[in-house]
């Protein structure tokens, strides 16, 4: 609890956001020869997604694609007309983000297509990789150490597959993002159960006034 942590470099990764709306034929649930089930298509089309980090992508090279929300149907016997899927994508390399689209959108044309249904595609690119400046890292690591003392600096080995809208922040200035640890029996950022701890404040507000105060001296 208490620690601050950083890397220099990509420190997170660029996050893009997709929706797929298939569109098949509505149908009692007693007839589906007479629908075309977007339900059946867009379960099809979640598994095809998952080529894409598996087969598509070099292994060395990350990629995340995640489903995370599927909307269809108004009750238990009837297939629905429309199926909506919602997701992010996750990558280092501004190469391999600008494939990805592509990818998704030929495999979902190709199961849609073989099951007769149409499909709308969305894709926006909101967020950017966080790159940290290596001379602000160093200056962060002086200062943690310094204050807190050597036990309360962690050097990353690795980004994380997360992305924040401050790496605008520090596109074109020089600057870096720490993290402030909560404690190793805390529940991690978006779990149900995260409560913010309280005893890290007083690292946090050292670390962060220290840094300022250091910079304005120079």
């Amino acid at each position: 609890m208490g620690s601050i942590a950083s890397k220099a470099g990509v420190f997170l990764v660029a996050a893009d956001f997709f929706e797929i709306v298939i569109r098949g034929r509505e149908s009692h649930g007693s007839t589906p020869e007479a629908a075309i089930d977007p339900i059946l298509t867009a379960a099809r089309v979640v598994e095809g997604l998952q080529a894409i980090p598996s087969r598509m992508v070099s292994a060395l090279d990350s990629v995340v694609l995640s489903v995370c929300r599927i909307s269809g149907g108004t009750n238990s016997n009837i297939i629905p007309g429309s199926v909506e899927l919602q997701g992010t994508v996750r990558y280092l390399k501004p190469e391999t983000g600008e494939r990805i689209p592509q990818l998704m959108e030929q495999i979902t044309a190709g199961v849609c297509d073989s099951m007769g249904a149409t499909y709308d595609f969305t894709y926006s690119t909101p967020y950017i990789p966080t790159i940290n400046s290596g001379e602000i890292v160093a200056l962060g690591e002086r200062i943690a150490t310094n204050v807190l003392g050597p036990p309360f600096w962690i050097e990353l080995e690795e980004p994380a597959m997360a992305a924040e809208d401050f790496s605008f922040y520090i596109k074109d200035y020089p600057g870096a993002m720490f993290r402030l640890g909560m404690g190793e029996d805390s529940p991690s950022l978006h779990h149900p159960s995260f409560d913010f701890n309280d005893g890290a404040l007083r690292n946090g507000i050292l670390f962060l006034t220290s840094a300022a105060l250091e910079v304005l001296s120079q």
